[in-house]
């Protein structure tokens, strides 16, 4: 387990992490998810989890769902949020994803769900089927690494150019 991660992502100092938002915009997530009051360590900690390598695994989705935002090239609207839990389902398998993914649609317009069937839902199916698994990256130390190096190294594909 990277010693930075679950628990211990507060190690990122936020002066670090504004230094390197040129590589990963991770900041401009952040901002536009609720005023630069988003990040790794704003996620609640797993509960009602006995199994210790569970809680682990849930803890670490919940670190990273917000990279997984930047790395898709998805936003943080009912879109992009749809789009990255097709992905994260393909990835993990877990039940909030598989339900997010599943049950998300229903909230998008007519014009977003032609969207999402025609060209976004293929790309996630695809990434996430080709993809090495996004839990298992220690993206603490990746920092420097450009957004598109670390997708082609992970193996998802560059996201569609779509506007809705």
């Amino acid at each position: 387990m990277p010693p930075e991660s679950s628990g211990g992502s507060r190690t990122l100092a936020a002066a670090a992490l504004n230094a390197r938002a040129k590589a990963w915009d991770y900041r401009g997530i952040a901002c536009e998810t609720g005023g630069c009051k988003v990040s790794p360590d704003t996620r609640m900690p797993a509960k009602f989890v006995d199994d210790e390598e569970l809680a682990y695994v849930i803890q670490r989705y919940r670190e990273v769902h917000d990279l997984m935002h930047t790395l898709l090239g998805m936003p943080t609207n009912m879109l992009g949020e749809v789009v990255v839990k097709w992905f994260e389902a393909i990835q993990t398998g877990l039940p909030m994803c598989v339900l997010g993914a599943a049950f998300g649609p229903v909230r998008l317009s007519a014009r977003k769900l032609r969207v999402l069937a025609t060209e976004l839902l293929p790309w996630a199916i695809q990434s996430g089927r080709n993809a090495n698994c996004i839990l298992n990256i220690y993206y603490e130390q990746r920092w420097e690494q450009t957004v598109e190096s670390l997708r082609e190294e992970i193996g998802i594909f560059p996201p569609p150019a779509v506007r809705v």
